[in-house]
């Protein structure tokens, strides 16, 4: 089974241009299928039936939450799509399979307060050596909304300050440049008086390497502890597009910026606080005199 698997999934990357956790992600949803598969009587790939897959998405509904088997779900149904187009089966046993309905829960986002703690909090718990990076780095995920996989990937080539600009590779391998503001850029620059001039990895780990994803998730979720905030490194991309649209930045541009293909997915950013809702609802005038 692994051979299709495997072709698949460098097709995933290569032709598709997928990032490479969408990619793992991948692989992970096929591997524990191929294993309740195997657990179940063997199966090759080309002679799955419907049957077993909602067998398996049944089997999965005592660990699994909606949305994780809904990925679950979208992963088969990609991998067997690309079966059909190959010619390795006639059909795909994910089709009519409906995915479980997901509550849309709304995203975790700072206040204007708590990000500007977080900013301060870093300048105080930072080691020296890693004062500038991390001030840069938080700010950066704050001003230009950018995925953490997408700030993991960016080289020194890919950031001009000049412009103030990042150029980051969005999901499905779309190439985009994004905007930041001066105040960003003031943090970057101290960065990169520190970093030096070498070229490679943007944001380096104290052995010189490029930092991980999982480096920068651990780092933010450091400083959030410490400034005793929730949330983790997506609510700091959330927070970027929930603050644009307060400030009453048009939902079209904050959908570019954030690399979202629907405007549904940057709806959601509008979050409404009940003071912003009374300073609202005051503004209807009923009377001349008012």
């Amino acid at each position: 089974m692994t051979p299709r698997r495997d072709e698949f999934l460098h097709w995933l990357a290569v032709e598709k241009g997928r990032q490479p956790g969408t990619v793992r992600a991948y692989r992970f949803e096929l591997d524990r299928f191929a294993t309740f598969l195997q657990e179940h009587g063997p199966t090759p790939w080309e002679e799955v039936d419907k049957g077993q897959v909602r067998a398996f998405l049944f089997a999965l509904a005592d660990t699994n939450g909606k949305a994780a088997r809904s990925r679950t779900l979208a992963a088969l149904r990609a991998f067997f799509q690309y079966l059909v187009q190959e010619g390795y089966r006639p059909d795909n046993p994910t089709d009519g399979i409906e995915k479980p309905p997901v509550d849309r829960k709304a995203p975790s986002y700072l206040t204007r307060a708590e990000y500007q703690r977080l900013l301060a909090t870093i300048e105080e718990y930072a080691t020296p050596a890693c004062r500038a990076r991390d001030r840069a780095l938080v700010a950066l995920f704050l001003g230009a909304g950018i995925r953490r996989g997408e700030l993991v990937g960016l080289d020194l080539a890919d950031v001009d300050l000049a412009r103030r600009t990042v150029r980051v590779v969005r999901k499905g391998g779309d190439e985009q440049f994004v905007e930041f503001g001066t105040a960003v850029q003031q943090h970057l620059e101290a960065y990169l008086l520190q970093r030096g001039p070498q070229p490679g990895p943007f944001f380096l780990s104290q052995r010189g390497g490029r930092l991980s994803g999982e480096g920068v998730y651990q780092l933010v979720k450091k400083y959030l502890f410490f400034a005793d905030l929730p949330g983790a490194v997506h609510s700091l991309r959330h927070t970027c597009f929930t603050e644009l649209a307060r400030q009453g930045v048009n939902l079209p541009v904050i959908q570019a910026l954030a690399g979202h293909r629907r405007a549904e997915t940057t709806a959601r950013y509008t979050h409404t606080q009940a003071a912003d809702r009374r300073q609202a609802v005051e503004l209807i005038k009923l009377t001349e005199s008012e």
